[in-house]
């Protein structure tokens, strides 16, 4: 590798692991109904299916007091719930619901902070026919599979 490629981060020669899709779970195996915790590259996510059944991944922590979110519940409206202090977070990230709040205003406001949403990544469903380039994750599950569905998740660049 040229010493110029090695300082550029998007650069052909170089391998970015967090800038590639990754199947994390069949479908078969997880439960619509309920937050589903995962490692991936050693971090904590959570998998989860919001009320428009889309397949989304957040890390798996809420920004309120860093509690595990897979912990929480998937609530009737399609919401995220934490377990620790009920708040709610929607597809995007998005905090709806802050139950402590003293007044509507107070909670509008608090909702509306950026540090308020959770770490949302880009997820799809994806039919693997292939192992070749996803053995280091999901590795038992690709194994004994040749073709089935499963949700895939994207790292961001960092």
């Amino acid at each position: 590798m040229s010493k110029e490629c090695s300082a550029l981060p998007l650069c052909p020669q170089r391998f970015v692991w967090t800038k590639h899709w990754y199947p994390v779970a069949s479908l078969l195996e997880l439960d619509p109904s309920r937050p589903t915790q995962l490692t991936l590259l050693g971090e904590d996510y959570v998998l989860w299916k919001d009320g428009s059944g889309n397949w989304r991944a957040f890390a798996d922590r809420c920004p309120h007091r860093l509690a595990p979110l897979s912990e929480g519940r998937v609530e009737s409206d399609g919401t995220l719930l934490c377990a620790y202090h009920a708040w709610r977070f929607d597809g995007s990230g998005a905090c709806t619901r802050i139950p402590q709040a003293k007044d509507e205003q107070l909670e509008t406001q608090a909702r509306n902070n950026p540090r308020a949403c959770a770490t949302a990544f880009p997820t799809r469903v994806e039919q693997v026919r292939s192992c070749m380039s996803t053995r280091l994750t999901c590795k038992a599950w690709l194994n004994t599979c040749a073709c089935a569905l499963c949700a895939c998740m994207m790292l961001p660049y960092s």
